[in-house]
């Protein structure tokens, strides 16, 4: 099992409401990718967020961070 933490800064617009909103309108699409065991959204008060991810495999890991969903989820939260 793999296990990875991936973080990013929020555009200051961005506060928990809508940070919080977004991780409701984007966690069932995470129920289909392959080989990822579980997600768990992250946000602090100082504008971070991003997640923790448990992977069966690092091979279905590399595939999600370098395909199109790694480019789909950067460019909603700029």
């Amino acid at each position: 099992m793999i296990t990875a933490v991936v973080r990013y800064k929020l555009p200051p617009q961005i506060d928990y409401a809508a940070c919080r909103e977004h991780f409701h309108k984007i966690a069932p699409d995470f129920r289909e990718v392959t080989g990822l065991i579980s997600k768990h959204f992250i946000w602090t008060e100082s504008g971070w967020a991003g997640g923790v991810y448990q992977w069966n495999r690092i091979e279905d890991a590399k595939a999600f961070y370098t395909g199109p969903c790694s480019r789909a989820s950067s460019s909603a939260t700029a």
